[in-house]
C-alpha cells in the first residue's frame, strides 16, 4: 500500500468520528468537475506535478460523497443509475445520509493534514457535479474547475462503455441487454445537458470560485491553458516540476467517434443537446 494509499485510509477511518470538528481544518480545495471522459483527470495529473499540491485518491465516490449508492453493485435496488434519473439518485444520496457532506468534509481536512498540510487539495470525481449546490454550501471556500468536452463524443463513449461493461457480470449484462443503445444513449446526451444545467446554476451565483476548460482548447494548447488553471487554482510560479504537457489532438479523436457513431445518433445527439454544443463552440 503506497503512503497516499494509506493516508486515505487513516482519513476515512476518522474523519466519521472527527466530523464535527475536523472540517474546520480544511484549506483551499479544488475541485475538478464533469462529464466523464471529458479530460478532468488529465488536467489534475498536471495539477498534482506542482509541490504543495495533494491529491485525494481515486475520485472518493465511494467514501466521500456516494458511500452506499457506489459503486453499482453496493446501490439499493430502488435507485436508479445516477445518469438515468440524477434527480432522485442525488436526492436519495441526501436524504439517505443527512451527515454525508461533514464527513466528507473531514475526510477531506484529515487527509490534507496528513499529506500537505499547508498545500492544496485536489478532489477530481465525475460524479460530483451532481451535488455542487451541495457542496458550494459545505465548502463555501472552494475553487471549481469545469472541464467540458463536446457533449455528443463523451455521451457516446458513456453509452458504449455502460453496454460493454458487465461481460463478465451475468446480472449486469442482462440488465443491460434490455435496453437498446440508442435509448442508453438518449439517457446519456440528457444527463450531459443536465449536469451543465446544474453546474450552471451554481456557477452564475458563484463567477469567482470557477473556471470552466474545454477539452479540445486543453489540447491544442496545453501551455496557456494550464497557465490559467494554475492562476486560478492558485499555484505560485516555480513551484510546479517540468510537466511534459501533451500536444496531440483530442479533436482528431472526437471525430473518429463522430463518424463512428453513425449520422443517426449525431442528429439525436444534437436535437438534445443543441443549445449547449452551441454555448461551448462544438456547432
Amino acid at each position: 500500500m503506497g503512503y497516499s494509499a494509506l493516508v486515505k485510509k487513516i482519513a476515512v477511518a476518522l474523519g466519521g468520528n472527527l466530523k464535527l470538528c475536523a472540517g474546520a481544518m480544511l484549506k483551499s480545495p479544488v475541485f475538478v468537475v464533469g462529464f466523464n471522459k471529458s479530460g478532468k483527470s488529465l488536467i489534475t495529473s498536471y495539477i498534482a506535478n506542482c509541490s504543495g499540491v495533494s491529491v485525494f485518491p481515486g475520485e472518493g465516490n465511494d467514501v466521500l460523497w456516494f458511500k452506499g449508492l457506489y459503486p453499482r453493485h453496493v446501490r439499493p435496488s430502488h435507485v436508479k443509475p445516477l445518469w438515468l434519473d440524477p434527480d432522485s439518485f442525488v436526492r436519495e444520496a441526501i436524504d439517505s445520509d443527512p451527515d454525508r457532506f461533514f464527513k466528507a468534509k473531514s475526510i477531506l481536512s484529515i487527509y490534507q493534514l496528513l499529506r500537505a498540510p499547508t498545500g492544496i487539495l485536489v478532489n477530481d470525481s465525475g460524479m460530483l457535479a451532481a451535488v455542487l449546490p451541495e457542496i458550494i454550501e459545505y465548502f463555501p471556500g472552494a475553487k471549481f474547475v469545469h472541464v467540458v468536452r463536446d457533449g455528443r463524443v463523451v455521451s457516446y463513449v458513456a453509452a458504449r462503455k455502460i453496454m460493454q461493461d458487465g461481460s463478465s457480470n451475468e446480472l449486469i449484462r442482462k440488465k443491460c441487454s434490455r435496453h437498446e443503445f440508442e435509448s442508453v444513449f438518449q439517457a446519456q446526451a440528457k444527463y450531459w445537458c443536465w449536469i451543465l444545467d446544474r453546474v450552471e446554476s451554481v456557477r452564475c451565483k458563484n463567477p469567482d470560485s470557477f473556471l470552466t476548460v474545454r477539452y479540445e482548447d486543453f489540447c491544442k494548447d496545453p501551455q496557456r491553458v494550464f497557465l490559467s488553471v494554475r492562476e486560478f487554482v492558485g499555484i505560485k510560479n516555480g513551484v510546479c516540476d517540468e510537466v511534459d504537457l501533451p500536444f496531440h489532438g483530442p479533436v482528431n479523436e472526437n471525430l473518429n467517434f463522430l463518424r463512428d457513431m453513425g449520422w443517426r445518433s449525431r442528429v439525436v445527439a444534437r436535437n438534445i443537446q443543441e443549445d449547449w454544443l452551441v454555448r461551448f463552440g462544438y456547432e
